[in-house]
């Protein structure tokens, strides 16, 4: 399912928020942190029995009521990569507010993975370390590797049109990044 562009322009700008807020700058991306700075509680699955535990393999989340906070469940038996993406997929349905939103189930989890693609491995920021493979984008974002792949599908399309280069590198995204992005080259 593709996104549409203003779709995707939301989720850009969401993200950019999401970071100006949390004062983001730095990659790989601490998801508990970030959950942190947004006052997010974060739990892991071992804490409760198997039986309540039945949303999904990797994560879900639900708005608390009672204590007017989100709250995020992780599968803390998954590797550290998949849970970076399960969490930030997961924020990514707080941050475009999906309880409300209109969007069937599909198109929310297109969102939310665009989202948690996105932020965990801004494009600008891989073309600006010039980082060209699954295991090198998997290596300095934390991300698993299949996520990495699609990544790097995305990337091949970026870079077969210069003016989406250059957006890409210029984005606002990719500025909140650019003393890691130096400290990074110059290691």
């Amino acid at each position: 399912m593709a996104l549409s562009k203003e779709q995707r322009i939301y989720i850009e700008e969401s993200i950019l928020d999401t970071f100006e807020a949390a004062g983001v700058n730095t990659f790989p991306i601490d998801v508990f942190d970030l959950c942190h700075k947004l006052k997010i509680r974060v739990l892991k699955y071992s804490a409760y029995p198997s039986e309540l535990i039945d949303f999904s393999e990797d994560a879900f989340s639900f708005y608390n009521q009672k204590k007017q906070e989100y709250v995020i469940i992780y599968n803390d038996a998954i590797e550290s990569a998949r849970v970076n993406f399960s969490i930030m997929h997961e924020i990514g349905h707080i941050q475009l507010d999906h309880d409300r939103s209109k969007l069937t189930e599909a198109e929310k989890e297109v969102e939310a993975d665009t989202f948690a693609q996105k932020a965990l491995a801004p494009a600008g920021v891989i073309l600006k370390l010039g980082l060209k493979t699954d295991v090198q984008i998997s290596s300095v974002f934390n991300v698993s590797l299949p996520c990495a792949r699609v990544i790097t599908t995305n990337l091949g399309f970026i870079l077969k049109y210069p003016a989406l280069r250059l957006k890409e590198i210029n984005s606002p995204i990719t500025a909140l990044f650019e003393e890691s992005i130096n400290a990074y080259i110059n290691q």
